[in-house]
């Protein structure tokens, strides 16, 4: 993979060829133009990687799908460090190779204004200007690594230059100053954590959370809120991906992808004025009051004479100013329905003003509006329309949902097993609820069969609910295990495969079937217990194991099968049994799981023994330490040139040791080549390693020289797996299974060790069996989750006569986005049973269709 530096190295020779052309053709320079600075309105700039392109960070309005539009598609000059000044509103940026400082304009113009006193050993590619505008602070990096923090000062004609050492050889693609408090943050990519670095004596304090495996940060910026954001790739790269960070923790919350874009360096303008909307509650009743949240981020400094309007939603009337920071009068001419403070006055930072309304007797359904923020200085834009931050949308409009019943009656069933409890949920029929018990809560709990009715009422509407609660004993489950006994054998001997079954479904299961396809090589030779009755396929293919007309009561117990291994090559054989023939209810089939591992998974049959007639085994006797010659794995039977029948020899000589070994099919030897020298020793804690796929793995093996040199080998069998070959700890992503093979030496004796990665290829997706949504916060929302990355093709719900109520075809596994909110045709769905029926496409453009039953509680 080629690193960041290596990109801006390709880049910068570009740009010189492209120059050298140009100086060829033309004698002269052209005449410097006046340059026009940027409007402030909040925007990110990025620099590609890979062209001169100058393009901006976008959120599409229509999706909220992150993009790039080009601001300039080819600057003059290649750029490494890039930052927003607040005082002049222009980018400054660092150039490769040439550390000259360049001033960038919004028409296009760039001006160089002079070389800086800098390291040229050091490439600057990761930069931002001080909130004040007087310091372009930048890291001065070696092969990627942060060497020294520098400071350019923007105030001194001179263009002083303060450089301190950065702590730590650290790997930061990019910084940012915080707009409101000052504070400079960054990115280290080795540790996968965010920082905070001292702009003075580059001291830097590296945040608790570190990014998960599956994401990269490449650039870090802010919004006129103070909030951090950073721009990167996740799901192993394959999209791109906006994450939102927590400044004290770090920790990074992903809230939108898009396509990849080769980020070279970002800035972002937080230095403006940005406002907020939010509407509590989200979702009332006619006839009601609620609240709006105005909150105004301010980034420049003190603003006067600015203004908030407000066109409310038809209906909906201003009645109250609870809280304004910021002063100023309601304006006496503003239309009815809208409200309007005029002469503001906002200092830096962050605030709210909060107003009520009341909404009139309206209809039901979803109300829009937006605010907008006026009198701002041009260089701001003048005004700024409201923004609903529940979204990643730019300035799109906050909604709220007013729920109007027409019906004065409604009617639910919920069924619940025994022992089981639920909540009837009555706060959306109205503000004023009143049980048949004389309980006032919106929220019942009950666990009892019976009838449960209501009256609740909300100023213009009233309505009777009644619950039919009906309880009754649920299935549970039936589990399929595998395991082999023993759990390593040699080719041409015997083995058990033993089938445990436990259910716990709560009745007998009769006509079940056990089926197994063997490993290649092994064949049944007969059942030797059996306690479920039903009889052997005896037509069945060899290789395959079939057990018809299975009854299943209560309880756990096993089915032993002897199987016949026959001349086949050591090594794991991986399979899984399948049991079928269940009630569709209990989901009619199921795949077997080794009981010793925690994960579900198939069952090794381990095949020890010699894969030719004749091994030559290589060992070092270093420092004259007895060596354990040990041929336990190459046979069942043993004997050593001094006529022992033991497994082990010590040998204390160098020399040949031959060893005769029988595995069962034939006899083999077995030659070890002891070999004096200097001592070294390497070996990893686990010889297997279990992984699902796309994973990556830190591989760490411990290491003992007592020699001088070191020289270091790894082989790698799918090719491009391991991240380098001559270091002694990669990282591995295999995406089959596969055995590494990790060669030392010290130029006099060598040790090889193995690890082997055994990779879970299967799908897993996991969906909830109910949800609330009734605006809590908790199981408002159905949607699938998965750890394994999948893009959702579509997902479908149906009512209980089969009638569609929601679908949509675009989303990410693991984002209630993209899930049902319990809404169908602009209304909440009934309570109820609900099926769906989802279409996910996993890595590897596999596509795959699940499905489930759904309960909606209310």
């Amino acid at each position: 993979m080629v690193n960041r530096h290596e990109r801006a190295m390709n880049k910068l020779n570009r740009y010189i060829a492209i120059h050298f052309l140009l100086s060829c053709l033309m004698w002269a320079p052209p005449p410097l133009r006046a340059q026009v600075p940027f409007t402030c309105e909040g925007q990110v700039f990025v620099l590609s990687a890979t062209t001169p392109e100058l393009a901006g960070l976008s959120i599409s309005p229509a999706n909220s799908a992150v993009s790039f539009s080009t601001i300039f598609s080819s600057l003059p000059v290649a750029i490494g460090a890039l930052g927003f000044r607040s005082t002049d509103g222009f980018l400054y940026g660092i150039s490769l190779g040439g550390q000259q400082l360049y001033r960038i304009g919004s028409d296009g113009a760039v001006e160089n204004l002079g070389a800086l006193a800098l390291n040229p050993a050091l490439d600057y590619l990761a930069g931002d200007i001080s909130p004040n505008g007087r310091y372009f602070t930048a890291v001065g990096s070696a092969n990627g690594a942060g060497q020294a923090l520098i400071r350019v000062d923007l105030e001194d004609p001179g263009l002083a230059v303060q450089s301190v050492p950065l702590t730590g050889s650290l790997r930061i693609p990019d910084i940012a100053y915080a707009p409101l408090t000052g504070g400079l943050y960054g990115y280290e990519s080795v540790g996968r954590r965010f920082l905070t670095i001292n702009p003075t004596t580059g001291a830097t304090a590296m945040l608790s959370a570190v990014l998960e495996a599956q994401h990269e940060a490449q650039g870090v910026f802010f919004d006129a809120f103070g909030r951090l954001y950073a721009y990167g790739s996740t799901s192993f790269g394959v999209a791109s991906a906006l994450f939102v960070i927590d400044k004290n923790s770090g920790q990074a919350v992903r809230r939108q992808t898009g396509p990849v874009y080769p980020v070279g360096e970002m800035a972002s303008c937080p230095y403006t004025a940005a406002v907020e909307c939010l509407v509590r509650p989200a979702s009332t009743f006619p006839c009601s009051e609620i609240k709006y949240v105005y909150t105004l981020g301010n980034g420049v400094g003190p603003l006067t004479g600015i203004s908030l309007e407000h066109p409310l939603p038809p209906g909906f009337t201003f009645t109250g100013l609870v809280r304004n920071p910021y002063g100023g009068v309601l304006s006496p001419v503003a239309p009815a329905g809208v409200f309007r403070l005029d002469n503001m006055s906002a200092p830096k930072g962050v605030d709210s003003i909060i107003i009520t309304v009341e909404i009139g007797d309206i209809g039901g359904g979803g109300y829009k509006s937006r605010a907008l923020l006026g009198g701002l200085p041009q260089a701001l834009g003048s005004a700024r329309p409201s923004d609903d931050p529940a979204t990643l949308a730019p300035s799109d409009s906050t909604a709220i949902i007013v729920n109007r019943i027409e019906e004065d009656s409604l009617f639910y069933e919920r069924f619940l097993c025994l022992g089981q409890s639920t909540v009837l949920d009555a706060g959306a029929f109205g503000g004023n609820v009143l049980w048949n018990d004389g309980t006032t809560s919106p929220q019942k709990a009950v666990s009892a069969e019976g009838v449960y009715t209501l009256e609740a009422a909300s100023g213009c509407q009233a309505i009777f609910v009644s619950y039919t609660v009906t309880v009754a004993s649920c299935p549970y489950t039936i589990e399929l295990t595998h395991q082999i006994l023993p759990e390593e054998t040699f080719p041409c001997n015997e083995a058990v495969f033993r089938y445990g079954i436990g259910n716990d479904s709560g009745l007998e299961r009769a006509g079940a079937f056990l089926v197994d396809t063997l490993p290649e090589g092994i064949t049944v030779v007969g059942i030797e217990r059996n306690p479920f009755g039903g009889s052997l396929d005896v037509a069945a293919p060899p290789g395959i194991l079939r057990i018809d007309g299975l009854t299943l009561p209560l309880g756990v117990d096993s089915i032993d099968v002897r199987v016949a291994i026959g001349d086949v090559a050591p090594g794991d054989y991986y399979n899984s049994a399948l049991l079928g023939g269940l009630p569709s209810a209990l989901g009619p089939t199921r795949l077997s799981d080794d009981p010793r591992t925690p994960l579900a998974d198939s069952t090794p049959v381990k095949i020890l023994g010699v894969e030719s007639d004749t091994a030559y085994i290589s060992q070092l006797l270093c420092n004259d330490r007895p060596l354990v010659l040990d041929g336990s794995q190459y046979g069942a039977s043993y004997l050593w040139a001094d006529g022992s029948t033991g497994a082990r020899f010590t040998a204390t000589f160098p020399g040949l040791y031959p060893l005769q070994v029988f595995d069962g099919c034939r006899p083999s030897y077995v030659f070890f080549d002891v070999v004096a020298g200097e001592g070294i020793d390497t070996r990893f804690a686990e010889e297997k390693v279990k992984i699902h796929l796309g994973e990556t793995y830190l591989l760490e093996p411990a290491l003992i020289n007592e020699g001088v040199g070191l020289f270091v080998e790894w082989d790698d069998p799918l090719g491009s797996s391991l991240s380098c070959l001559d270091c002694l700890m990669p990282l591995a992503k295999p995406l089959d299974h596969v055995v590494y093979t990790l060669r030392v030496s010290n130029g006099v004796c060598a040790d090889t060790a193995r690890i082997t990665f055994l990779v879970d290829k299967s799908r897993r997706v996991y969906a909830p069996t109910a949800f609330s949504p009734n605006g809590d916060g908790r199981n408002d929302t159905f949607y699938l989750q998965s750890p394994d990355y999948g893009l959702l093709r579509s997902l479908t719900i149906y009512g209980r006569w089969g009638g569609m109520v929601f679908y949509t075809e675009a989303g990410a596994l693991n984002e209630p986005q993209t899930g049902w909110d319990g809404q169908s045709h602009g209304k909440p769905a009934p309570a109820g049973l609900y099926l769906w029926k989802a279409e996910i496409e996993f890595i590897g453009e596999i596509r795959e269709i699940f499905s489930g039953e759904l309960s909606l509680l209310r």
